[in-house]
């Protein structure tokens, strides 16, 4: 490959290993440069002149056709009948200079207004500008240690080392003292759940209704994962594993192994839902696991889009399922339908969990999710 100045004058070879039997070149209006080979891939150049080597999936293959489009994807066509596409959508990153003291993210939510919160523990809770990537630090009594946010009942909730702290709306903030700390908060009937180490509580009118611990199943470890359900049931995964109770039965446990991410699949049942344990992806319906797949173990996010997409999300690579075909093939008992795999190629930056009270993620009005 040889690439020539603007102005004829200059025209040099660009060195890079295993780049040889180029077939097919393109440039995005990013300024990157995809280029494809006679059997040995796709290479990528970036608008700063570094080169890396594309999707090791493609390895081997003869690129035929690379074309943009005006998502900003980029289709790749290879000799066999392939086509493969690459989301590019933008990605940014809030950093220190944004107004970030902190990297140990905690939790990110947005509020009926649409405003977009963040918390960092150590550093305390902050508004966030999605257009302008720039962070304004809100003092609260809950202090710097804040671990938790959810908003609800017209009010944003602040989960911390000091106990509870409600930001309304008039913008005047309120402390709820407890004198145990809040790593999870959930809404429901009407009140709160919060978690807290080894305990789970009720809290609703500014006290405590009901108190959970082991002696009610609960497992003997932190607890950091709250899913109310709509039959009343409530969903808790931590360390100890998965754990669902009940108003009539108490508490049965249905899994083991460490629980990173829950979410709702109401399309099978009204207690049904995904838990994203380490190693694993497990459809769940009541106490019944109805599928399990392994995933990568480093997986610690799981998130559904709005195409029928079902993601987990790791600290090198996203991954894509068809949600109702994973489903149905679960279900049954088959292999899962693949995957689409996304990463630094596709414009995923490395996202890295910290277990606090993340990871978590939001949704902004105009549909671009936020991270943490």
């Amino acid at each position: 490959l040889h690439r020539q100045t603007a102005d004829g004058t200059g025209f040099a070879a660009e060195a890079v290993e295993d780049l040889r039997f180029i077939r097919v070149l393109s440039e995005l209006p990013d300024g990157s440069l995809w280029v494809g080979t006679h059997g040995n891939g796709l290479f990528i150049r970036d608008a700063s002149g570094h080169w890396q080597v594309g999707e090791p999936r493609l390895a081997g293959e003869m690129i035929t056709a690379i074309r943009p489009d005006a998502q900003g994807h980029v289709w790749v066509a290879t000799e066999g009948g392939d086509l493969h596409q690459f989301q590019r959508g933008p990605m940014s990153v809030l950093e220190r200079e944004n107004g970030l003291r902190g990297r140990l993210l905690a939790a990110v939510t947005t509020a009926a207004d649409g405003s977009l919160w963040l918390s960092s523990y150590g550093t305390g809770l902050y508004r966030v500008d999605p257009d302008r990537l720039l962070l304004t630090a809100i003092d609260t009594p809950c202090a710097a240690e804040v671990r938790a946010l959810r908003h609800a009942e017209g009010s944003l909730w602040i989960g911390a080392a000091q106990g509870l702290c409600e930001f309304m709306a008039s913008d005047r903030v309120r402390e709820h003292p407890l004198p145990f700390q809040v790593d999870g908060i959930e809404a429901a009937q009407g009140g709160l759940w919060l978690s807290s180490p080894n305990a789970l509580y009720f809290w609703r009118d500014g006290k405590v209704e009901q108190s959970l611990g082991t002696a009610d199943g609960l497992p003997p470890s932190p607890l950091y994962r709250l899913l109310p359900m709509p039959d009343g049931s409530l969903w808790v995964g931590g360390e100890g594993g998965l754990w669902r109770w009940r108003p009539d039965s108490g508490g049965t446990a249905v899994a083991s192994s460490a629980v990173q991410s829950l979410q709702f699949e109401l399309s099978v049942g009204p207690a049904a839902l995904w838990a994203l344990t380490e190693g694993a992806l497990l459809l769940v319906d009541g106490t019944e696991v109805r599928g399990r797949l392994s995933v990568d173990a480093r997986h610690w996010l799981l998130l559904s889009d709005a195409a029928d997409g079902l993601w987990l999300f790791g600290p090198d690579f996203a991954e894509r399922w068809p949600r109702s075909l994973l489903i149905q093939r679960l279900g049954a008992g088959l292999t899962a339908p693949p995957s689409q795999r996304y990463g630094r190629r596709e414009g995923l930056e490395p996202l890295q969990n910290v277990v606090i009270g993340g990871p978590a993620h939001a949704v902004l009005q105009d549909g671009r999710q936020v991270l943490a």
